[in-house]
C-alpha cells in the first residue's frame, strides 16, 4: 500500500535551494577576495618591500660615505690650523650608520619572513581548495537534486489533484425529535372498578 506524501514541504525545499545558492555565492566571493588579498600580500613582501629596502641600503650607504667624507674634510682642516670642531660631522656619521643598519635589518627581516608567509599560504590553500571544489561541484549537484525533488512533488500534486471542482458538501437535514408513546401502567394496589351495588338503587322484586 502506498504511503501518503506530505507535499507541504515544497516551499521549504524552495527556501533551502535559495539559501544554498546565496551561501555558495557568498562563500565563493569570500574565497576569491582572500585569494586576491594573499596575492597582494605576497607581491608586497616579495617585490615592494624587498626592492624598497635593498634600494634603501644603497642610498644609506651613499649617505654614510658622504658623511664620512665630510668628517674627513673637517679633520683635515683642523690639521692645517682650522679652529672649527667636527662634532656635528661625527654625529652625522653616527646617524648615517644607524640608518644603514636599520635598512640592513629590514632586508634580513623580509628575507626571513618570506618562507613563513609561503608556509602560511600553503596551509591555507590546503584547506581552501577542497572547500572551493565542494562549492563548485557538490553545491551544484545539491541544487540540481533539490530541483528534481521539487519537480517530482509538483508532478505528484498535478497527478493526484481532482479533475473537477471540489466535491459538493453534503446537505445537513434538521434533526426532529419524535416523542415516545406514553404507556400507562395501572397501580396494582387499587382494585379494579366493579358493578355498582348501591342499596338505594338496588331493589328486590
Amino acid at each position: 500500500m502506498a504511503l501518503p506524501i506530505d507535499v507541504s514541504s515544497i516551499d521549504a525545499l524552495r527556501f533551502a535551494r535559495e539559501t544554498l545558492i546565496l551561501f555558495t555565492d557568498d562563500a565563493q566571493g569570500a574565497l576569491g577576495a582572500m585569494e586576491s588579498e594573499i596575492r597582494r600580500c605576497v607581491d608586497w613582501l616579495t617585490h615592494d618591500q624587498r626592492m624598497y629596502w635593498q634600494s634603501e641600503v644603497k642610498r644609506r650607504e651613499q649617505a654614510l660615505a658622504e658623511a664620512k667624507a665630510e668628517l674627513h674634510r673637517k679633520q683635515l682642516s683642523q690639521m692645517f690650523g682650522g679652529e672649527s670642531h667636527d662634532s656635528e660631522q661625527r654625529e652625522a656619521v653616527r646617524n648615517a650608520k644607524r640608518k644603514l643598519e636599520d635598512a640592513l635589518d629590514k632586508v634580513e627581516l623580509v628575507k626571513d619572513s618570506l618562507p613563513v608567509l609561503e608556509r602560511a599560504v600553503m596551509e591555507y590553500q590546503t584547506q581552501a581548495h577542497p572547500f572551493a571544489d565542494l562549492l563548485e561541484f557538490d553545491a551544484k549537484r545539491s541544487t540540481e537534486m533539490i530541483d528534481r525533488m521539487i519537480g517530482a512533488l509538483e508532478d505528484y500534486i498535478r497527478e493526484t489533484a481532482p479533475q473537477s471542482g471540489p466535491a459538493p458538501k453534503a446537505e445537513v437535514l434538521p434533526v426532529t425529535t419524535v416523542a415516545a408513546p406514553r404507556v400507562v401502567v395501572p397501580d396494582a394496589t387499587v382494585p379494579p372498578a366493579t358493578e355498582s351495588t348501591d342499596p338505594m338503587t338496588s331493589e328486590t322484586d
